[in-house]
């Protein structure tokens, strides 16, 4: 496995994105709480390069549950496999970009229908790994 280190600037992107076959950032993105996150052009298209400190399989286990989220009606970015086929390179991801703003007080109404069909359909999901599950946090007091 790849050496991951702690990104800490737009030259941190532009190595990370050969990986995907080289890109160009055209601004940081703001508003994220955990990760560094950038608007990229990759192959003509707008992307987004984000930090991560989760593991591939942390990633892959998110495909069905984005998938999921997609058939109730909710958009979600997808994960780009890198040319090498794999979702981290150099302690980044590379999803789509969607266009948008974040929810509103007024929208809650409309979205709560989706959000518990969502809850119905996931829950039969294994748990994601290096996470504790709702049971397992009554006794802990971490959860990943």
């Amino acid at each position: 496995m790849p050496e991951i280190r702690k990104p800490s600037n737009q030259d941190d992107v532009n190595v990370a994105l050969r990986a995907w076959g080289g890109g160009e950032v055209i601004h940081q993105l703001h508003g994220g709480h955990r990760n560094l996150a950038f608007l990229v052009r990759v192959q003509g298209h707008l992307r987004v390069a984000k930090t991560t400190r989760r593991s591939e399989i942390a990633l892959q286990w998110l495909m069905p549950v984005y998938e999921v989220a997609e058939q109730i009606g909710l958009v979600v970015p997808k994960l780009i496999r890198s040319q090498q086929g794999r979702l981290i390179e150099q302690g980044w991801t590379l999803e789509t970009f969607l266009e948008g703003e974040p929810a509103k007080p007024e929208h809650l109404a409309r979205l709560a229908p989706l959000v518990k069909q969502f809850h119905k359909l996931t829950a039969n999901l294994p748990q994601r790994p290096g996470f504790g599950s709702s049971q397992q946090l009554i006794h802990q007091t971490t959860g990943g």
